[in-house]
């Protein structure tokens, strides 16, 4: 048995009416394959097709295909169909999009942050906090009777505790968010324009800030589209998208909601208590984010803040840097206090990927694991394209990076979505990543598939379908 899986950028993640009218239909009239049997329900359909003699199973879900067949060739022939002609019809239908967004009547500005978009960077971190190292390592050489080793390691010991506690509360500060009062509705209107260039872009601007000034009422979609007009800027459509973010929390006193324009930032949560934690937004997930999707990140950074693992992972940092007080007895044993360190570091690694899994499982058995692992798709497309083949997933488990991957979170929702989720399942689960890399192609396509379209014609592996016919049903 063969398999391959193709993911889809946000802007091809069609509906699957919209993926069976545009992509199959077509190429089954012209020839390049032909459908034998089909079904399809609101979020996903099952195909069974058949081209070059050989049949292959199909599975579609908004933002994934999943391709499984007894013949090599046929499988690598399939993809390479489906993603040349999904490429051309994203290529044909993407238009550039203008968001208007509002909180209750107020509107939420454009605005950017350096500071913010410097510690999403990594290599800024780095830097920073190395000069920060130097500095501390300096002033106790040269104002404390501490020895170089000891010096060494209390400055190492400060940096990580800086490095691991100051990005997420630098960043909130720093970002330019307005927050979500309770009882307010958000709501974004989406303008699909014809084109955008240089000049379209500096009126959609004017038009944006005229638009903002309109304050005390809530605008029609008519007025929208009005104002633009009257700006120069080439409308094609103009949506309204309402949402009610803290009936989506369930419980209101859980957290405070803040939207931010900023794009280095996507879903931020951060809290040592209940009454003081803040969830931040990206404007741009009320877009890209069906509700139920949204839902599930909510529901993902809610279990971050009831369980407060911010505090839990600098209190295990803290644990772990303790035994250095003693580093002057162990100087003596410097191989071993550096295989320690490194023992540490990595699971602390582990831990923290632990945390970011245990949130997804948590989200996933109240929410659903389809939602959120649609979102993990579309939000995190670029990383987990380049997760595609064996080798960069083997690379991406040994990076340094506390955050899972992405085709990692998606292959562990897939295998422990439903089961009783927990720390130490979570744990394990990073501790048998490569398992998981190994397996991760071969998507449970007929666990997911109805029984009804695989056992009528007496097959009961997708092994077998390379030697089965049958008659089209739609």
């Amino acid at each position: 048995m063969y398999a391959k899986r193709l993911f889809l950028p946000p802007i091809c993640s069609h509906r699957v009416e919209d993926f069976l009218e545009s992509i199959i239909f077509p190429l089954h009239e012209s020839g390049s394959l032909t459908i034998l049997k089909i079904l399809a329900q609101r979020n996903y359909a099952c195909l069974l097709v058949s081209t070059s003699g050989a049949t292959a199973l199909l599975r579609y879900t908004p933002g994934e295909v999943s391709i499984t067949s007894g013949s090599k060739q046929v499988l690598r022939s399939l993809h390479r169909l489906l993603l040349r002609e999904i490429s051309e019809l994203c290529r044909h239908g993407s238009s550039p999009e203008l968001l208007l967004v509002f909180i209750g009547e107020n509107p939420l500005p454009d605005a950017e942050s350096r500071v913010a978009a410097a510690l999403t960077r990594s290599g800024a971190r780095v830097a920073i906090f190395s000069a920060f190292f130097i500095a501390l390592h300096w002033f106790l050489s040269s104002f404390t009777r501490l020895g170089l080793a000891l010096g060494m390691l209390l400055s190492l010991v400060v940096t990580t505790l800086a490095a691991v506690a100051l990005p997420p509360y630098l960043m909130l500060r720093a970002l330019p968010r307005w927050r979500v009062p309770r009882g307010r509705v958000v709501r974004v209107y989406k303008v699909v324009l014809e084109r955008l260039d240089d000049e379209v872009y500096t009126a959609a601007l004017l038009a944006k800030a005229s638009i903002s000034k309109r304050r005390g009422a809530y605008l029609r979609l008519d007025e929208v589209r009005r104002v633009l007009e009257e700006w120069g800027v080439p409308v094609r459509e103009v949506k309204l998208l309402e949402y009610d973010l803290y009936r989506m929390l369930g419980d209101g006193e859980r957290a405070v909601l803040y939207i931010t324009p900023v794009p280095e930032v996507t879903a931020l949560s951060l809290g040592f208590a209940r009454r003081f934690s803040s969830i931040v937004l990206n404007a741009e997930l009320l877009v890209d984010l069906e509700p139920d999707e949204l839902s599930a990140v909510l529901e993902h950074e809610l279990e971050h803040l009831d369980r407060r693992d911010t505090v839990f992972l600098a209190l295990m940092l803290a644990l772990g840097l303790a035994p250095l007080a003693f580093a002057n007895p162990l100087a003596a044993h410097a191989s071993a206090l550096a295989a320690y360190l490194a023992a540490y570091a990595v699971f602390l690694i582990l831990l923290s990927r632990a945390v970011e899994v245990r949130a997804d499982l948590a989200a996933a058995a109240r929410k659903g694991a389809e939602p959120l692992k649609r979102a993990v798709i579309k939000l995190e497309y670029p990383e987990l394209l380049r997760g595609m083949s064996l080798r960069s997933r083997v690379l991406s488990i040994l990076s340094l990076s506390p955050q899972p991957p992405a085709w990692l979170r998606i292959a562990i929702l897939e295998k422990h979505a439903g089961k009783r989720y927990s720390l130490l399942r979570a744990l394990l689960a990073n501790v048998l990543a490569l398992k998981l890399a190994l397996e991760f192609d071969r998507c449970p396509i007929t666990r997911t598939c109805p029984d009804s379209l695989t056992q009528e014609a007496g097959w009961r592996s997708v092994a077998a379908l390379s030697s089965t016919s049958y008659s089209r049903n739609t």
